[in-house]
């Protein structure tokens, strides 16, 4: 779209060395990404001063994931970019939010909107995010344990960092994926970014107990309650996929613990289940 530059350029003829560029562009209802696998600023209003050093941005604000957004940030003295923003973010436009990866999908059953605050991190070209956010206003249709009123918090944190030695050259670049859930889930994933999809290669989830570190591939462990399987199964049927061909899972192995599993209209008590799976996006055995 269109934007308001003013630029003051100094040249000093007799050392040209000293070159020094002042100048700001006004954007005026721009549609900006910083990169692929950011959120979309649509609409993006504000004013970006820049010098030969590097460029600021404060007080600008934008459409982002289905609601009004503020941000602030710019180049850092380290070389990376940051930014910082706060907004309302609605259900809708996280299912729509392809770039988003597998949370586009878990938003599958979940209506309303609520608030949260978001910081952006480019760090040689990767991008680093944090969401976190009270769901206070969102209302969840997922089975229990993850069912919630539109009026109830539930403190939520989406991170994902980049592993500082994956990007010394010659390495494949690293990140490691946080998701927390108050106390009802924690999911530790490590991923190789290098290749055209992110790829999980290790890590933990854990349903009302911590994620656990396996040696190699993933591990789920759930100590339950009641669990509804037939619930969970009509809920994991309407979710879009969540991997695509090219960027399977590792082997996985799932441990789950319940004081009363219903599956089939059918009660069973005191269950003990180790599922494990060779791959989860390809071919499972």
């Amino acid at each position: 779209g269109l934007a308001d530059l003013k630029l003051d350029l100094s040249v000093p003829l007799t050392d040209t060395a000293r070159t020094s560029v002042r100048g700001s562009v006004t954007l005026g209802g721009n549609d900006v990404r910083v990169r692929p696998g950011t959120p979309l600023l649509a609409g993006a209003r504000g004013r970006i001063d820049f010098t030969q050093r590097g460029f600021t941005i404060a007080g600008a604000n934008a459409r982002v994931l289905g609601g009004d957004a503020s941000f602030e940030g710019g180049l850092q003295a380290d070389g990376t970019l940051r930014f910082t923003g706060q907004g309302v973010a609605t259900a809708e436009a996280l299912r729509r939010a392809g770039d988003l990866g597998p949370l586009s999908a878990f938003a599958t059953p979940l209506r309303g909107q609520a608030a949260y605050r978001m910081t952006v991190g480019i760090v040689q070209g990767w991008p680093e995010l944090s969401v976190t956010t009270d769901l206070v206003g969102i209302d969840s249709d997922w089975p229990a344990p993850f069912n919630k009123a539109a009026a109830t918090p539930l403190p939520t944190r989406w991170q994902t960092a980049l592993v500082p030695a994956s990007l010394k050259p010659g390495e494949k670049v690293q990140d490691t994926l946080r998701l927390d859930i108050g106390n009802l889930l924690q999911l530790r994933l490590a991923r190789e970014l290098s290749g055209p999809a992110a790829r999980i290669t290790g890590g933990g989830i854990g349903v009302l107990e911590a994620a656990p570190s396996p040696p190699s591939g993933v591990q789920v462990r759930a100590a339950l309650g009641v669990v509804d399987a037939d619930a969970w199964l009509r809920a994991w049927q309407r979710l879009p996929a969540l991997a695509g061909e090219g960027a399977p899972w590792p082997p996985m192995q799932v441990l789950l613990r319940a004081d009363q599993l219903v599956a089939a209209e059918r009660r069973l008590n005191q269950v003990a289940v180790d599922l494990q799976h060779e791959t989860v996006g390809g071919d499972s055995s």
